[in-house]
């Protein structure tokens, strides 16, 4: 994320989401240092000690020149916690939790996208949650969340998922559900249609050892998967 007070920072923020080393942590890397090829300034700040979800996502302030930072935490039973963090010319500043949603059942394989103008923040997990919240990039608030799939519904297993840049469509990688079971899928799901798990359409099958991992919305529109390879 920009530093909005230093066009030469940035933060990286990453999830501790195994012991011992569990909670939400940033660190400042600056590009004026080693002829622009900057250096760590600042090493694993923790914001958070508890478990939380290895989905972190962020999106620019309604101003223009802020940034929202937002990230579940999961080892509380039927938690449904937001953290949202402010970063400004000040630094990082922690916001009110939000409880919104459904709980994400001890889930912490747990996504967090937003739409390409951020006014919907969608949040897919390992457990088949599909859920949808609006957000107000100027307050920071989460609001009206809309289940898709709840929690060990009719599809389960999310890897990875995107939003059309029209967000008409959802994109999943759904991974096999059962320990005999070695095929995979990319999954559309139609985001206006009136039965959304029925306009579940496959457009890619895989077969171990491949298998698709996370997907992400490039730049030229498209959606790129990653496939892994577990021997």
């Amino acid at each position: 994320v920009p530093d909005p007070g230093d066009v030469n920072r940035f933060y990286v923020f990453s999830a501790g989401v195994a012991q011992p080393v569990v909670g939400l942590y940033y660190s400042i890397v600056d590009l004026s240092y080693n002829g622009g090829l900057g250096k760590v300034v600042q090493k694993n700040v923790q914001l958070r000690s508890d478990t939380i979800c290895d989905g972190i996502t962020a999106v620019r302030h309604g101003n223009g020149r802020d940034w929202w930072v937002l990230v579940r935490n999961w080892r509380d039973v039927y938690s449904n916690n937001m953290f949202v963090y402010l970063i400004s010319p000040s630094g990082v500043t922690a916001m009110p939790v939000q409880n919104i949603g459904v709980s994400t059942i001890l889930d912490g394989f747990n996504r967090l996208k937003f739409n390409t103008d951020g006014s919907h923040l969608y949040a897919v997990s390992a457990y088949g949650l599909i859920e949808r919240m609006d957000f107000d990039r100027c307050t920071g608030l989460l609001s009206n969340s809309i289940i898709f799939n709840t929690p060990l519904g009719a599809y389960n297993t999310f890897w990875g998922f995107e939003v059309s840049p029209n967000e008409n469509y959802l994109y999943t990688s759904l991974i096999y559900q059962t320990p005999n079971q070695d095929t995979s899928y990319i999954l559309q799901f139609d985001l206006n249609a009136t039965n959304f798990l029925a306009s579940a359409d496959t457009l890619g099958i895989f077969t171990a050892p491949d298998t698709p991992g996370l997907l992400k919305l490039g730049p030229d529109g498209k959606i790129y998967v990653s496939i892994t390879w577990a021997g």
